[in-house]
Formats: C-alpha cells, sequence, structure tokens
C-alpha cells in the first residue's frame, strides 16, 4: 500500500480500475482515506439516495462526476495534474462509449475508458478488487495488468483481468450488473441460455 499510495507516488497520476465484487463503496472509501481523487459514479435516480451516495464518496477530497463527456473530461484534468482517478469499469457503457471485447468467451459492450486512459496518458494502471479470508477478513487486492493494457487491446486485456478475479471467487462477484445486455446480436440473451 505504501507503494502505491506512498508520497513520491502521490505525485503522479495513477487509474485505477475494479470491479464490483462484495462492496465496491467499502473498497472506495478505504482508497478514498489514503489518497483523493476524481471519479466517475452513476446518478441514482432518487435524489435522497443520489445525495448521500455521492457526499459519502467525496469524503476525504475526492471528487465525484457523473459519467458522461463532462465527467470524463474532469479525469482527464485530474490525470493531467498528477492526479487519481477510480472507476468501475465492468458495467456497461452508453451506447457509443465502449467498444466490443470478449468477456467470458462472448463478445460484451465494454468501457473502454480506464484503457484509453492509461494509453494516451501513459500513467500507471491498476485493477482493484476485495476479497474475503476467514482468517483477517475483508483484504483489498491491488494487480498489475499486462503491459499490453497500454495498446490497442487495451479493453481486451482488462475483461480479461477482471474475468480471472471473478473465476477465482465467482460467487464474490455482483452478477445483477449484466454485463451482457448489449450483444452484437440483439436477439441473443445470454441470461436465458
Amino acid at each position: 500500500n505504501r507503494f502505491l499510495f506512498g508520497a513520491p507516488q502521490q505525485k503522479n497520476g495513477l487509474i485505477i480500475f475494479a470491479l464490483h465484487n462484495r462492496s465496491i463503496d467499502f473498497m472506495l472509501r478505504w482508497i478514498s482515506s489514503q489518497r483523493s481523487h476524481t471519479s466517475l459514479y452513476k446518478k441514482i435516480k432518487l435524489k435522497p439516495i443520489n445525495s448521500f451516495v455521492k457526499k459519502f464518496r467525496e469524503e476525504g477530497g475526492c471528487k465525484m462526476v457523473e459519467t458522461g463527456i463532462g465527467g470524463v473530461k474532469s479525469v482527464i484534468n485530474s490525470l493531467e495534474n498528477d492526479q487519481m482517478t477510480c472507476m468501475a469499469s465492468d458495467q456497461v457503457p452508453a451506447r457509443g462509449l465502449g467498444v466490443y471485447a470478449k468477456f467470458f468467451d462472448h463478445d460484451c459492450y465494454s468501457f473502454s475508458l480506464a484503457p484509453n486512459l492509461a494509453r494516451r496518458s501513459k500513467k500507471p494502471i491498476l485493477l482493484s478488487y476485495l476479497s474475503y479470508d476467514r482468517k483477517i477478513g475483508h483484504v483489498i487486492n491491488f494487480r498489475k495488468p499486462s503491459e499490453e493494457i497500454y495498446s490497442e487491446s487495451g479493453v481486451q486485456v482488462m475483461n480479461d483481468e477482471m474475468e480471472k478475479v471473478i473465476r477465482e471467487e465467482p460467487c464474490e462477484y455482483s452478477w445483477e450488473y449484466k454485463k451482457f445486455r448489449r450483444l452484437p446480436l440483439e436477439s441473443e440473451d445470454i441470461y436465458k441460455t
């Protein structure tokens, strides 16, 4: 953790992409206690819940920006100023904001922002996720992805990294996010097979 969040590294930008296993808010809360960041979030329709979640996630000097062009510009600016950003990369992006890449052997519309930012900015990028150890409790994990994440095939590398984590403990993953809901063949419903 000192390597990731210690003083020398706080002078450099950092991209963290995460997946929804266990509680992403638990993980974000810990990351926020170590270093402030500008991160994307999807606005919640119920205003009181949205206000609560946004306020909770902005503690410690963090800034939450809505997913969209304006939010992406804010994230880019933060990286250019050597700040950190965190994002859940396993959600289905809005049309035009993702690309198709394999995920569990299916073409899946995938969030491309994290690998694209890494490739363009040359900033370090890490995968983060929660796991549970019966002896010590919750563990926040950081994994450095393959250097290929900086290439044109970065989205596929990101999906492969997330898939590896999910395969380690499939019951830990929040399958309700329905990553396969926007397939290239709209008639195919992977959840019915």
